[in-house]
């Protein structure tokens, strides 16, 4: 059997759920767009990231299986390769990220019109109507973590190199990150980031990851917000930086609304912060703590919150649900019964 994986356009963001997926099944990520290869290159040397052009997918089309990170690629995929006679093709969806977004409406269920899809743990399985509009399922847990345990004293070496004010260790580290603005729940980046950094304490430095999709429908904010503050010596604006577990094992202290890096960030058991303008509240929220509306100080209410000891078995129970341990082996073995 022959796996591939394929990440089209600038989606960054998925090479941290595509490249450790790769590296486990000894598969190659091809990718179409220069700034995904030179991103893949710099944070995943470990895998086999190739750059090739959209018009030469047939040189893999000999592939069993194509792993996928987007919705819609495997429909539009199958049609395409089908029209030329290679309709043998499975197309695997990979989730990106665990997260309460998604499952409100048919047409943006991530498991909509796929071959095989992976699923986590115990809340995918549980999602009974995403489960229905998918032909197999394979279970993975969590080998994001397992790649980044695997790797862990280059990440931190990685860390360092890319971002050189974390050396800095007199200072706290938080991590703001706001999901993009998509039809269910609005991202708290237009509203909160600039309070964020206008009232940050000297003694607290502040990494700000930007989804790259909010680049994409919100350009002029975005660039203004980093041009704006990109000299700021206790903060770090990201956009381009797909690494996930290596950079929230540096931090202290997370603050979001709806982003699946909380679900990630369980795994630590430190403090959780987020911005809600839902009237119910998620799963991933009862995990922490809501910063009201209202609050004229962020920091200073932060600061009283901070110990969260009572919500660590919340954050444990909810991370076992979410994830499995991930067992190469096992995972090998079921993804191979459905080729």
């Amino acid at each position: 059997m022959k796996i591939v994986s394929f990440l089209s356009h600038d989606f960054t963001h998925h090479l941290d759920h595509l490249a450790p997926l790769c590296y486990a099944l000894n598969a190659p990520l091809i990718v179409d767009s220069p700034l995904t290869y030179e991103m893949g290159k710099t944070f995943y040397p470990f895998v086999d990231i190739r750059l090739e052009d959209p018009i030469n997918l047939f040189s893999w089309s000999n592939a069993s299986l194509v792993l996928l990170s987007t919705r819609y690629a495997g429909k539009e995929l199958k049609a395409t390769f089908g029209a030329f006679g290679k309709d043998k093709i499975r197309f695997c969806f990979c989730p990106h990220g665990q997260s309460d977004k998604g499952y409100k409406k048919e047409q943006i269920d991530p498991f909509y019109h796929q071959d095989v899809a992976l699923v986590y743990g115990r809340k995918m399985l549980s999602n009974k109507k995403a489960l229905q509009t998918v032909k197999d399922t394979v279970t993975v847990g969590n080998y994001r973590l397992w790649f980044f345990k695997k790797f862990e004293k280059e990440y931190r070496s990685l860390l360092h190199k890319t971002l050189p004010k974390l050396q800095d260790t007199t200072r706290k580290i938080y991590l703001f990150a706001p999901t993009w603005q998509d039809g269910e729940n609005p991202s708290s980046f237009f509203h909160k980031t600039e309070e964020l950094i206008t009232s940050l304490p000297k003694h607290i430095h502040l990494i700000i990851k930007i989804h790259p999709l909010l680049e994409k429908h919100y350009p002029a904010h975005v660039i203004r917000v980093i041009e704006r503050y990109k000299d700021t010596p206790n903060v770090d604006i990201l956009l381009h930086y797909p690494l996930i577990y290596p950079l929230l094992s540096k931090v202290d202290v997370y603050i979001g609304d709806y982003s699946s890096i909380g679900y990630d960030f369980l795994y630590f058991k430190k403090p959780m912060f987020f911005f809600s303008t839902s009237s119910q509240i998620p799963s991933l929220h009862q995990c922490g703590i809501q910063i009201p509306s209202k609050e004229s100080s962020i920091f200073s209410f932060i600061q009283k919150n901070l110990d969260q000891t009572l919500l660590d078995q919340k954050k444990k129970q909810l991370y076992k649900h979410s994830f499995f341990d991930f067992d190469k082996e096992a995972f090998e073995k079921n993804l191979h019964k459905l080729l």
